[in-house]
């Protein structure tokens, strides 16, 4: 059975590259640490810190393990959560622009459906979003579709469209861009401010 208190202490190590500051951070002393990591070491066959004098570093396996035990990490306390919780929770990521505009109204609708769920809406930028929804971290994103578009992992996430949001175009009555025939190509001719858009939308405009 895989312990998790042990994947916490490499996780505190690998961090730190300190067995001292790890040791203090989660409360072992140092020599109750260094145990911890060779019992695992041990229990796969594998180094995963290589130990000189002056340093602590990963081994490639160090850094393998890192990746996958934070998935693992984000999960398991994400199920201590709802089950210690009389209520389940969703963790929702947007940016802001969303979060300013259409969430508000469906927020108080699914209230109305499922009382029993804490709904948790951070704005963050796309980059970091889509790393937190990989490694069990968010259950659910709310981004433009050019946004999402150009994520990555795009093999392992299910995209639907929720929402048609219109754009509007403000310009002064007698701004040329008037006078145009008003392809989107003709449009962008002319200087713009795009307000509240993440980099991953402005990078996909033509």
């Amino acid at each position: 059975m895989f312990d998790l208190r042990l994947l916490n202490h490499f996780d505190a190590v690998y961090r730190h590259r300190n067995f001292s500051k790890a040791a203090e951070e989660i409360g072992l002393s140092q020599s109750a640490l260094t145990k911890s990591i060779k019992v695992l070491e041990a229990s796969w066959g594998v180094d995963l810190f290589s130990r000189t004098t002056r340093s602590v570093m990963p081994t490639e396996a160090g850094h393998r393990l890192k990746a996958a035990g934070d998935d693992l990490l984000a999960h398991a306390e994400m199920v201590k959560t709802e089950t210690l919780g009389r209520e389940r929770v969703l963790r929702v990521l947007t940016g802001a622009a969303v979060l300013e505009t259409f969430v508000h109204k469906a927020v108080a609708r699914y209230r109305q459906n499922y009382p029993n769920t804490r709904l948790i809406f951070l704005a963050m930028p796309p980059g970091a979003a889509i790393e937190e929804l990989m490694r069990n971290r968010a259950h659910l994103l709310l981004y433009h579709s050019y946004t999402v578009a150009a994520f990555p992992h795009e093999q392992r996430l299910k995209t639907e469209e929720v929402n048609k949001t219109p754009c509007y175009m403000l310009s002064r009555k007698d701004h040329p861009v008037l006078d145009i025939d008003l392809t989107l190509d003709a449009a962008l001719a002319f200087e713009w401010a795009v307000v509240n858009m993440d980099p991953m939308f402005l990078k996909k405009l033509p």
